[in-house]
């Protein structure tokens, strides 16, 4: 039970080192890893014990029930379950869920050879050294980091020249960048932004399996708090579906 509770204890690093790679930032790296601690507490635990009740000790077991957990838990900060609307898990979901998989992949591997792995109180476990594990994490990890590129998000100046009618009751607007170039963009909510007002884009490029995308981010009008809460009253109607005539934009 002693390199169980060491398992416990060392595998979250894993978080930190991945994330920080990702993010590029520690402090980031450091959150998600306060993060996978509190996930081994609440889920990890828990599903050890069932796991050794059902002897499903093997490296796939752990690493499979690693990876859902963490996927579900960074699919669930993005949510409207957490944001009520899908704008957050618009921008970052993909890249969130893609990460999310390769952080409890490797959690899950640091887990098992530490905790598990040619420990005497789990016979039953195959004392060969298993090569598939590492090259599977280190797999997803590379895919996960294209991923996390390839969904960066500079941003970028405009101004709107038309507020278009809503895309799969997606709030969009028409706006003419800095460059010259004139894009779709995605809007939060129509009411707080108006014809002629320069706003502030995030803009993913294309890339293979990734389509290029422009959501607005903030506009040049100064809005109250309530007028921020209504903005985000209105983009979850439209994500419930249960947008109102006063939700469209007035022509």
């Amino acid at each position: 039970m002693r390199r169980v509770i060491w398992g416990f204890v060392i595998a979250p690093l894993a978080v930190l080192f991945v994330d920080a790679l990702f993010t590029g930032s520690f402090s980031i790296a450091l959150f998600s890893c306060i993060e996978a601690y509190l996930a081994i507490l609440v889920f990890g635990i828990p599903i050890f014990a069932l796991f050794s009740q059902l002897k499903w000790l093997r490296w796939w077991h752990i690493m499979l029930a690693g990876t859902i957990v963490s996927m579900a838990m960074g699919w669930f900060m993005d949510s409207p379950a957490i944001v009520p609307n899908s704008y957050v898990i618009e921008m970052d979901g993909t890249s969130d869920l893609f990460s999310g998989a390769a952080l409890g992949c490797a959690m899950a591997l640091v887990f098992w050879f530490v905790g598990v792995f040619q420990n005497k109180e789990y016979p039953y476990v195959s004392r060969a050294l298993p090569l598939s594990p590492l090259v599977i994490t280190l797999v997803l990890i590379g895919i996960s980091l294209y991923v996390v590129i390839a969904t960066k998000r500079p941003l970028v100046q405009g101004e709107i020249t038309k507020l278009l009618n809503p895309v799969s009751d997606k709030p969009m607007a028409e706006v003419e960048l800095d460059s010259g170039k004139t894009v779709d963009a995605r809007l939060l909510c129509y009411r707080s932004y108006t014809v002629g007002e320069k706003v502030t884009l995030s803009h993913r490029s294309k890339h293979p399996l990734i389509p290029e995308m422009y959501w607005i981010t903030t506009g040049e009008s100064k809005e109250s708090n309530q007028q921020v809460m209504d903005c985000i009253q209105e983009g979850s109607r439209w994500y419930k579906g249960e947008a109102t005539s006063d939700d469209y934009p007035k022509s």
